[in-house]
């Protein structure tokens, strides 16, 4: 592998990254202070006078979504978590072919002594390594939090593990997505445009596979479905045999995306620069 590649992977994030991570640590600490001070049974007052056709929305049951434990799992699937690492996996997937080719670098960096499945590689590891960091930074704002405060400190922070794991197989998805569809294109704009349309199908056929009735078959269409990193808390779940059968998928998915992504970048005849 080209060391030079990494280092200029590296060097396109070396100051997002550390932000990204200040983000989702930093948000986690309060995160879970805020859980700390809600008062529960009014939490479980108002989810239970909820409709119906909404109530099937909910990740878990509310006696979950009503305790300190159910609440602090909240963080791993808070719109700030979830699109802030959507961004992170998006923004680096862009950024493998479009986004370069876009700029007009491309040609430069294939014309040293470098093969097209390296420069995928680099971009490909750099996106995985700043997807774990962030989710292991999410934990370790967990952990922290669940030590300093003295309300919460019989909470051990080990389940919440699994949510960051979960975290993680959802960025690595995404991220491998995106790069297919970079793979493909040369305008970096268009690439996240198709990457977030595929994000909306994806919200609209979880949340149509969930609320209407004779439809739950949609949601196993989207790739959100596998993406509940609060059923990993909630005790009627196995959540080691959840582990496999939610992060697996993804996985699966995100290097299914970066191989066809390597064979559609190597045989692809480049377009001139504009």
């Amino acid at each position: 592998m080209n060391l030079a590649l990494w280092k200029k992977a590296y060097g396109e994030v070396r100051v997002v990254l550390p932000c990204f991570l200040l983000l989702m640590f930093g948000f986690q600490m309060l995160h879970v202070w805020v859980a700390s001070q809600l008062d529960l049974q009014l939490i479980r007052d108002v989810l239970s006078i909820m409709p119906d056709f909404m109530k099937r929305v909910l990740p878990v049951s509310i006696d979950t979504l009503a305790s300190y434990p159910g609440r602090v799992a909240i963080g791993y699937d808070h719109p700030i978590v979830a699109f802030g690492v959507a961004f992170w996996a998006v923004s680096r997937g862009s950024d493998a072919v479009s986004g370069p080719l876009n700029r007009g670098t491309l040609e430069m960096v294939l014309a040293q002594p470098v093969r097209r499945l390296e420069v995928l590689a680099s971009n490909a590891g750099v996106a995985t390594v700043g997807s774990a960091l962030m989710a292991a930074a999410c934990w370790l704002g967990t952990f922290t939090s669940l030590a300093i405060n003295p309300k919460l400190h019989d909470l051990s922070a080990l389940p919440y593990i699994y949510c960051a794991l979960n975290l993680f197989a959802y960025a690595f998805f995404l991220a491998g997505l995106t790069t297919l569809i970079s793979s493909a294109d040369r305008y970096r704009g268009r690439t996240i445009g198709i990457a977030a349309a595929c994000y909306v199908a994806a919200v609209v056929l979880k949340l149509t596979g969930r609320m209407a009735e004779g439809f739950q078959s949609l949601a196993y269409l989207s790739f959100l479905t596998p993406y509940e990193p609060q059923r990993f808390i909630d005790s009627q779940y196995d959540p080691a045999a959840l582990a496999v059968s939610y992060n697996v998928p993804l996985i699966a998915l995100g290097l299914g995306c970066y191989l066809v992504a390597a064979v559609i970048f190597a045989k692809r005849d480049l377009p001139a620069p504009l």
